[in-house]
């Protein structure tokens, strides 16, 4: 099923802003971990172009003689010292001084994309914000096919929320959102977005949103996922009832044991604040049908006896205590059923 409707719920669009200088620490490149990629070109061996590669006094040492050289790896050398100093040791002022070398020496270089990336994240983590902010535009501008792109995008987005932008910060999710729909920050941009959009007021953004992922995700879990986002801002919008109602059209699309969980939990919870007792039973009943392990069916049917319980349904809240005492005699919940079985049986009052 394709979620066409949301399509046609207006895009956010991107306004003017003032540029603020929050403090940002401890920004992580996740997913800048595959040296294949590293400069979209291939390097020699010795040489560190991702954060997570080892790197010894020695190796840094002689990055540093033969940056002074003419020799041909050169550039590799220079970028290694520039991840060394802002990854390693917390120094983005002296890794953009490399990154900023790499650049104007080795322009035409395939690595001069990475070090301007980079440049752009040493900018953000020290003090010139402004500035990294617009070698990441600028990077997402020259190289517009990298997989790193979604991730730009994704560090102004943080950092236009802790300036306190939120309009801004959310356009830009949405972008990730809808130009990069297979990115690896696109889950991380459509949560993001959605609590943005959610703490503006613009419920059908968010609705929107959460419905582009689920439409886009290959992943069940992550389809799953993004509707109970979405669940969460209809709920908002148009009532628990309603929102529940229509969840009912998606449900079929939803495969796979642990995404089936994840949206009947979300769909539960939901049911559950707006004390609309008849749907949680529903969807309870439901969720206990799925393919669960047996550590988890006990809570699950304990949870059915007490809506049952509180809707007069005493025969069908019986016999959800005695498939507990029956099916699940290890557990707390067991134990509990058949104390309230021995109460309802000595009361007379199973029918």
């Amino acid at each position: 099923m394709r979620y066409v409707w949301a399509l046609l719920l207006s895009c956010a669009v991107f306004s003017g802003f003032i540029i603020l200088k929050p403090k940002l620490t401890n920004l992580y490149v996740k997913y800048y971990s595959m040296p294949e990629d590293i400069g979209f070109e291939s390097a020699p061996e010795g040489y560190c172009l991702v954060r997570s590669e080892p790197i010894s006094a020695t190796q840094v040492e002689s990055w540093k003689k033969e940056a002074k050289t003419e020799h041909s790896n050169v550039r590799y050398a220079l970028f290694s010292l520039g991840v060394y100093y802002l990854y390693r040791q917390n120094n983005p002022g002296e890794g953009l001084q490399y990154f900023g070398r790499v650049q104007r020496e080795y322009p035409s270089t395939c690595i001069a994309a990475a070090a301007l990336f980079e440049s752009g994240m040493a900018s953000l983590m020290g003090t010139e914000s402004e500035e990294g902010l617009r070698a990441l535009e600028l990077f997402c501008t020259k190289y517009p096919n990298s997989w790193r792109v979604s991730a730009a995008l994704l560090y102004e987005a943080t950092y236009y929320k802790n300036a306190g932008d939120k309009e801004r910060a959310a356009a830009l999710c949405d972008r990730i959102v809808m130009d990069h729909p297979t990115s690896p920050q696109n889950s991380r941009a459509q949560k993001l977005g959605v609590e943005l959009y959610r703490a503006l007021g613009k419920l059908q953004d968010s609705e929107r949103l959460s419905l582009l992922v689920a439409d886009a995700t290959n992943s069940n879990v992550s389809k799953a996922e993004a509707l109970a986002e979405w669940l969460d801002a209809r709920a908002e919008s148009v009532g628990p009832e309603e929102a529940l109602k229509e969840l009912s059209m998606y449900l079929p699309v939803v495969k796979g044991v642990e995404a089936r969980k994840t949206i009947l939990q979300a769909a539960i919870n939901v049911a559950f604040d707006a004390k609309l007792d008849a749907k949680e039973l529903e969807l309870v009943t439901m969720l206990s049908e799925e393919g669960l392990i047996d550590a988890e069916r006990p809570p699950i049917l304990w949870r059915r006896y007490e809506i049952e319980a509180r809707l007069g349904r005493e025969g069908d809240a019986a016999r959800t205590l005695n498939l507990l005492v029956s099916s699940y005699p290890a557990s707390e919940e067991s134990r509990r059923a058949e104390e309230k079985l021995n109460t309802i049986l000595s009361a007379g009052i199973v029918h």
